[in-house]
């Protein structure tokens, strides 16, 4: 029987089905003993050291970690970041890295559209004058016929493309690697990164956390903005300079941002909060029953095929994987 242990917080919400298919298949299953979530080295490695399987959420997996997992033979991800996981540690060590990247680009891109209708109406803002006994209509914006510039194409920037569509927008992408089939088909146009700020009415961000994403927005890219335009950032809180975006916001540069992660999380207290003009969701893009559930549950199957030596559905580091 293979030990498994679950430290994602998705699995306390809607991880039934996945926590009986990894039961069904032989799997002795242990739910996080802490009850915490997000958990920093020191909190797993004193919970890991006898489980073959961890299936995580947003904890730090780190060399120290799998050095004190003897056993540990597989790294289940529930969700598509990997910069919490030490990839070239886990490699050197055998152990498998999965992850769930067609589980909840959906999800993400609804959001990603809240996020952008919200910002563009002032919803937000309208919505606390009422509560404040204040009948006050605000001016926003239309985004129909107008240009969203999608940084990063993948899943779920090709999810929020299909979304822009519907209100009529212009759609322009940029993207280190290029799928000119799907641009075609969508009527997208790939240009520079520099073209697209500057040309971009509504900006929406779609890149994985990684040492070339970080800072991908500072000071000089939100200065190349128009100042009416709009950011919207779900993928990564390190991807935008936070004390550029401040500046950004307090001296005009751009019109508003709408923000689901941060650089530093819980993000209470974050000086971002306080502008009015300021959308803000607390990492929650992927928190749909849906998306939650299929994310659960591929990463439980994920981790099954690998002990049956089966190819899962999204492998970081093939090179390690052994197949019957």
């Amino acid at each position: 029987m293979n030990k498994v242990l679950v430290t994602a917080r998705a699995f306390s919400m809607q991880g039934e089905e996945a926590f009986d298919y990894l039961k069904d298949h032989d799997c002795d299953v242990l739910f996080n003993p802490l009850g915490e979530f997000n958990m920093p080295e020191e909190k797993i490695i004193p919970i890991i050291s006898d489980f073959e399987v961890i299936i995580a959420g947003e904890d730090w997996i780190t060399a120290r970690v799998m050095d004190t997992a003897k056993q540990l033979k597989i790294i289940s991800k529930v969700g598509i970041g990997l910069d919490r996981i030490d990839i070239p540690a886990a490699t050197k060590r055998n152990i498998v890295v999965t992850n769930t990247p067609n589980a909840n680009c959906q999800s993400v891109a609804d959001l990603t559209f809240t996020l952008l209708l919200s910002l563009a109406r002032r919803v937000i803002e309208a919505n606390s004058y009422l509560l404040n006994g204040e009948w006050k209509p605000l001016i926003g914006t239309e985004l129909w016929n107008k240009t969203i510039g999608i940084i990063g194409l993948g899943r779920i920037g090709k999810a929020v493309a299909s979304r822009a569509r519907g209100f009529d927008m212009n759609i322009l992408a940029y993207d280190v690697y290029q799928d000119e089939e799907f641009a075609a088909e969508h009527g997208i146009n790939y240009v520079t990164i520099n073209d697209l700020l500057k040309n971009a009415d509504f900006i929406t961000i779609h890149v994985p956390g990684s040492a070339s994403t970080k800072y991908l927005i500072g000071a000089d890219e939100l200065g190349k903005m128009r100042s009416t335009a709009l950011l919207v950032n779900t993928s990564r809180g390190g991807t935008v300079d936070e004390k550029a975006l401040y500046k950004a916001l307090k001296d005009g540069i751009i019109a508003g941002t709408a923000l689901d992660v941060y650089e530093q999380e819980p993000a209470m207290g974050n000086p971002l909060l306080d502008f009015p003009n300021v959308v803000a969701t607390p990492h929650m893009s992927s928190y749909s029953r849906e998306s939650l559930a299929r994310m659960c549950f591929t990463a439980a199957e994920n981790a099954v095929k690998i002990i049956n030596g089966e190819k899962p559905e999204a492998v970081i580091n093939p090179e390690v994987l052994t197949l019957k």
